[in-house]
């Protein structure tokens, strides 16, 4: 399987020419974009739910933009982890029971994150309230609705004890303004670009003080 997923990007890559320039530059072409307004405007549209971010917004708020947000990183994520696991562990043989493999793995993990988003913004509404016990409803359905699907209620119940326990987390977290994975040391920036863009090279942090001297000036 892994071998057809390279060969066909091979090929479109072959035929097409694609560049991975960053959207937003891309966007902002004129020359690449006078002949296609269509693109453009599309573009342009699509750009503020590409830039969006879960906490751009308080809760209960954008439902739409937090749920394309959160699926779009679990469509990231649930793929690498079920690209794994078919390759680790099931092994499966054709094109279609590679396909319904992926569909079996990645399902909970759309229904989960988009459950989380909907009883979490129905909750902060319906209370009036941005606390954790809304992350703690949403935490609990999104972890028992994955029951049903594996067809396991015994780890339905400990995913939404799970997930509630990790929503009540994380919501402290934002309303006490702390983080939970801090970074180390806080001084290092990253300033040329990231894992999500194309500026520069993948250099995350700023050069450090080099040890070394030119050889003119070194003394004997």
């Amino acid at each position: 399987m892994l071998h057809f997923l390279i060969t066909i990007l091979h090929l479109i890559h072959e035929k097409h020419k694609i560049c991975t320039y960053n959207l937003e530059v891309f966007v902002q072409s004129v020359e690449t974009f006078k002949h296609f307004p269509v693109l453009r405007t599309a573009a342009a549209a699509a750009m503020p739910l590409i830039k969006y971010t879960y906490y751009d917004t308080p809760d209960g708020h954008d439902l739409v933009k937090k749920l394309i947000y959160t699926n779009k990183q679990v469509s990231i994520i649930g793929f690498g982890l079920a690209t794994s696991e078919i390759i680790l562990i099931s092994k499966p043989f054709g094109y279609l029971n590679t396909l319904y493999r992926y569909s079996q793995l990645m399902t909970p993990m759309f229904a989960a994150t988009s459950t989380f988003c909907i009883v979490t913004h129905l909750a902060t509404n319906i209370r009036g309230k941005d606390d954790e016990k809304n992350y703690a409803i949403g935490g609990f359905c999104a972890g028992a609705i994955v029951g049903p699907i594996i067809k396991n209620n015994v780890i339905g119940f400990v995913a939404a004890v799970t997930c509630a326990v990790i929503g009540i987390i994380k919501k402290n977290s934002k309303v006490h303004n702390y983080e939970l994975l801090p970074t180390f040391p806080e001084s290092r920036k990253a300033i040329h670009g990231d894992f999500r863009s194309v500026y520069r090279n993948w250099t995350l942090y700023e050069q450090r003080p080099k040890g070394w001297i030119a050889a003119e000036d070194r003394k004997e």
